[in-house]
């Protein structure tokens, strides 16, 4: 996945969009997550989410919105 190959080529100022990137998809996660009923999106989202810590991990954290 994207999100999985993207540490690679992010350097400090990539950082900072990648980082705003992931805030934005967070906080998509967290708005809709408790609307979607579909166990296959629900499923969806819960990978994105790991993938997203997983990124997180290896470029540092990134600040919360």
């Amino acid at each position: 996945m994207v999100i999985e190959n993207m540490h690679h080529s992010i350097t400090y100022g990539k950082k900072a969009l990648f980082c705003d990137l992931i805030n934005e998809i967070k906080a998509f996660i967290k708005k809709y997550n408790k609307n979607i009923h579909c166990h296959e999106d629900k499923k969806r989202l819960l990978l994105i989410a790991e993938q997203i810590r997983d990124a997180e991990e290896k470029i540092g954290p990134c600040r919360a919105l």
